[in-house]
């Protein structure tokens, strides 16, 4: 199983993570033309120079690097000459500095890319939702080389899996620990406001609304951990199994010091201890550190074991999920632990700041 991991583009996480399988870095400019994933007030400062020595720090220990560009709305601006030229400029400074691919959300944007820099390999995002064969086929025929699959909707869905590996021959690859809500309905929104608010002009906005939302949510009642899209190291199998070689760790704003660990846990494919710490987002902000849910929240991935079997027969039962299936219920119960003091002040805060936000 091949791992392409955030980085924070600290030299110390390519040392860290040999011996691994780690083959490829993500990551890029903290501002740029087109706009990422994330919040940049959840990001340090990274320079075109970072970027270009951690580039090569990164062929220089034979791994690859992947340039993100997430953001999947540029106000049309792609299409204006201006938009253009500011593409244009961007894609030969990654092209210069021998930037190995791209991933890309824009239709248009992956056409300027093959068109014109054809040695660059180009990843289709996760944020355009790829959750069927019709939408894989669609990405390939248009040139794509490797698709990020819908986490939310196809990670636990093996029919559809199964299907979707069967359909082509191109790399599709699975986000182990996004550790979103199931077919969240915030998400193309979310997308949209991550991307425009980490572009160089964009509006940059201090309070995420979207995750305050998911974030009461599992803090409220932490069965949401695991009805979600994670996948845990000891279950990756199940996924080889059908054909997959390629999962990708996020995110970019996690400290080296667990990048690393996440690293190691899916290369031996197991974790003993808070699964919390493989799935805990640095990149999203709420109203508690992320820290403050290490200390506040515990996962004991142990007694998690079967956890999937349900989702592999196929009986998971969506309709009726907390009526009369109790699946995950019955092992948050048993697994999950939360400080209550921490689910107090967390959620006071969380209804604080959403009444303040939704004052017009």
């Amino acid at each position: 199983m091949k791992i392409s991991v955030a980085t924070n583009f600290d030299g110390k996480l390519i040392e860290g993570i040999k011996g691994t399988n780690v083959t490829n870095l993500f990551g890029k400019l903290t501002n740029d033309f087109v706009g990422g994933g994330l919040e940049t007030t959840n990001l340090n400062f990274i320079d075109q120079k970072k970027v270009a020595e951690h580039v090569k720090q990164a062929h220089e220990n034979n791994l690859t690097f992947n340039y993100t560009f997430n953001n999947p709305f540029l106000s049309n601006e792609e299409f204006t000459q201006r938009g253009k030229n500011e593409l244009k400029e961007l894609l030969n400074w990654l092209y210069e500095i021998e930037v190995d691919s791209l991933t890309v959300s824009i239709p248009i944007l992956l056409q300027y890319v093959k068109k014109n820099y054809p040695k660059m390999e180009v990843k289709i995002s996760s944020s355009v939702c790829v959750n069927s064969v019709s939408k894989i086929r669609s990405w390939e025929e248009m040139g794509a080389d490797c698709i990020v699959l819908d986490p939310m909707t196809v990670n636990r869905n093996f029919s559809l899996l199964k299907d979707l590996r069967n359909s082509t021959n191109i790399d599709l690859e699975l986000i182990v620990n996004n550790n979103c809500l199931y077919e969240c309905p915030m998400l193309p929104y979310h997308q949209a406001f991550l991307g425009q608010s980490s572009r160089v002009k964009g509006n940059k906005i201090n309070e995420d609304y979207c995750y305050l939302g998911c974030s009461k949510k599992r803090v409220l009642d932490p069965v949401n951990y695991l009805i979600s899209d994670i996948i845990r190291p000891e279950d990756v199998q199940n996924y080889e199994e059908l054909g997959y070689n390629n999962i990708k760790i996020i995110d970019r704003a996690t400290p080296t010091e667990l990048l690393v660990k996440r690293c190691k846990a899916y290369t031996d494919r197991k974790y003993n201890g808070n699964l919390l710490d493989l799935i805990q987002h640095f990149g999203y902000h709420d109203v508690s550190d992320p820290y403050q849910y290490l200390d506040s929240v515990f996962i004991d991935n142990s007694k998690l074991t079967k956890h999937l079997t349900k989702f592999l027969t196929g009986e998971c039962n969506k309709l009726e999920c907390g009526e009369k299936c109790k699946h995950c219920y019955s092992f948050a119960k048993r697994a999950i632990s939360i400080d209550e003091a921490f689910r107090e002040r967390h959620l006071s805060n969380i209804d604080y700041q959403a009444k303040k936000i939704e004052k017009l």
